[in-house]
Parts: C-alpha cells; structure tokens; sequence
C-alpha cells in the first residue's frame, strides 16, 4: 500500500511539473476566471482493473463542478468452485478460480480545483481546467454480470487528489489518488476499507 501510495504521488508530481509550461496569460479580473462545463468519453487504468465511459461535468460556480458518469470496468476476480459430497450430501469447496468480468460503475463526483484561479495568475495552462483537484466520488458498482457470481451491488466513497492536464483543446489526462470506504448492499460484511488510484484520458465533446 505504501508503495502504491509514492507511486501515485510521483505519477502526480510529474504530471504537474510538465504542467508548468506557460500557454497565455491575460488581465481579464480574477472573479471572471471560471472552469467550464464539457462532455467527453475517457478511457482509463486503475489498481486492478481497467474501464472505460462517458462523463458529463457540470460547473456549478467559478472553480467546483460536479462530474456525473458511468463505465464498463474489466477487472479479474475470484470465485469459488463447490462439489456434492456423494457421502454426506454437503457441498465443499474445491478450488479457487479466477476469470475476467465485466462491471457497470455509476457515479456522483462533486469536485474543487482549487488551485485554477491561481493557475491563471501564473500563466499556467487552464484549458480543459487543468490542475489540481479535490473530489469525492460516491460510486455504485454491480458485481461481474456473470452466472459464476451471485450478483450484488457496491457503494463507496472516497476523497481524493488529483490533477488534470490539458495535452490539447480536446484531449486531457488526470490522475487521482485516496483512501475510501465501500458497504455491499446484500452482502453482511461490514464497511470494507479501499484504496483509489486510477489514471484517465479524456477527448471532450463539448
């Protein structure tokens, strides 16, 4: 976990450092400098799996937004395989398996770029409102839509830092980092800890 924790940070840190290439600069006043509302499909890579979706981020004042999505995650996962005892007619586990599933994730990320008016006033890039963020994405993901698995639905969530890099008009990376919480609906396990760490490009449509 440590490990993973400085990778992400590193990741971040880089990300950030190829950021500070100055694009323009004006005197427009700063209460008029505002992120901007977009669509777009993104594509990305997490711990264990990879997905893809479409997001729709909504401003709702000059520097936080709200970002609303839902995705496909491929991801490998485990499930056990059970025999009939012939003898006492009980049934036993006879291995582990593991497979790759498909998982629909839904999402509410209300979100704070809290550094963008500052950005601006160092002439930093802003396209695509880029850099650094605070969030906290509430997800609702479905086990691996599968027969293997009996279904069940997740909900976590978990704050995170993160930051965004407009590589063109249209196209941005980000990558975000954090510790997190996730609860089974039908399952009665207790609040499991989780751990995000996840890597996004993104190509806007509007």
């Amino acid at each position: 976990m440590r490990k993973t924790f400085l990778t992400a940070l590193l990741l971040l840190f880089i990300i950030n450092i190829y950021s500070q290439k100055e694009v323009y600069f004006n005197t427009r006043p700063l209460d008029s400098i505002s992120i901007k509302s977009m669509k777009g499909i993104f594509a990305g890579i997490g711990l264990v799996n990879g997905h893809i979706g479409f997001q729709n981020e909504r401003k709702y004042n000059n520097t936080k937004s709200l970002i609303l999505s839902g995705r496909l995650d491929v991801s490998r996962y485990s499930h056990p395989v059970y025999y009939l005892d012939s003898l006492t007619q009980r049934m036993y586990q006879k291995r582990i398996n593991y497979d790759t599933g498909i998982c629909l994730t839904i999402s509410a990320q209300p979100r704070w770029f809290f550094d963008y008016q500052k950005r601006y006033q160092r002439g930093a890039d802003i396209r695509l409102n880029s850099g650094w963020f605070l969030g906290l994405p509430i997800e609702i993901r479905t086990s691996e839509l599968d027969f293997k698995t009996p279904f069940d639905i997740d909900i976590s969530a978990c704050p995170i830092i993160g930051f965004r890099q407009a590589l063109s008009t249209k196209l941005y990376i980000e990558a975000a980092t954090g510790p997190g919480i996730m609860k089974s609906l039908f399952n009665n396990r207790l609040l499991l800890p989780i751990f995000i760490f996840q890597i996004n490009a993104c190509y806007t449509l509007k």
